[in-house]
């Protein structure tokens, strides 16, 4: 195995600690982590306007990968690197199939302005609530669509198997767990992303070590040289690991990347 030139990392159940936060532990490690010359990317299921909002999120990562794959952005220059948009052609069919199968389940859409839901989504503010005729009727490209099932009667993932078969090579599967399945357009991806930092970085794939918990990180793992679980990450995602570091809230992350780091002092 080559020496970590890349960390690609996961939020959400990941690095950020149950209420959301990044620790001061994880926060030095990390910024060690880049002055060490090891390039730092955010790997997240959040749109870019969440990313940003995180408190100097640029100190300490270089790269984000944002909307499970739709966005590649350089924090520090603030440029959009990749995009990967998916055309109402594409997800209004999945849409209504979905609506028709499953009356109730709520959807919501990521576009430039950030993440919207449609007035029935059982979560989401006021001020991002839209009327779901809204979306469809505009005609416009978005950077994903997710839906979320609060029905009790049909299997978790049975709504991904029916995206899957209403959206075809047409699109791809980014983030699911449970009864929520977000849909991105065919290519995009947590791990074609990564995949193309590396190109433009000239990384090795056995040079990356990847974190993640939950099924939208599994590709990921799988690739890198060292494929990270933190330890509440599901079942599938464990098996999808060579190590499994403590939890979101033992400073997994950081543990794991100060073994790898030269010792402070």
């Amino acid at each position: 195995m080559r020496a970590v030139r890349l960390a690609a990392i996961d939020l959400d159940g990941t690095l950020l600690r149950g209420d959301g936060s990044i620790s001061a532990r994880s926060r030095a490690t990390l910024k060690r982590t880049q002055e060490s010359g090891i390039i730092t990317i955010i790997a997240t299921a959040r749109d870019l306007q969440e990313v940003r909002g995180i408190d100097d999120i640029e100190k300490v990562f270089d790269i984000a990968i944002c909307c499970s794959g739709a966005v590649t952005y350089d924090l520090a220059s603030e440029d959009t690197l990749t995009q990967a948009t998916m055309s109402a052609s594409v997800y209004t069919p999945v849409i209504d199939e979905i609506r028709s199968c499953r009356p109730g389940t709520g959807i919501g859409f990521v576009d430039h302005a950030g993440t919207w839901y449609c007035d029935d989504f059982p979560w989401g503010s006021h001020d991002r609530k839209v009327p779901l005729e809204s979306l469809l009727d505009r005609n416009a490209p978005v950077l994903k669509v997710f839906a979320f099932d609060p029905g009790s009667d049909h299997a978790p993932h049975d709504l991904v198997s029916l995206v899957r078969d209403a959206g075809g090579s047409r699109i791809e599967i980014g983030h699911r767990s449970g009864r929520f399945v977000e849909i991105l357009a065919a290519g995009a991806g947590k791990l074609p992303a990564l995949r193309w930092c590396c190109v433009r970085n000239d990384i090795a794939q056995d040079s990356v070590i990847a974190f993640g918990d939950s099924l939208g990180d599994v590709e990921m793992l799988r690739w890198a040289g060292i494929g990270v679980a933190v330890r509440n990450a599901v079942p599938e995602v464990r098996r999808a690991a060579v190590l499994v570091a403590p939890g979101c809230d033992e400073d997994g992350v950081a543990r794991t990347l100060e073994l790898m780091l030269p010792p402070v002092g």
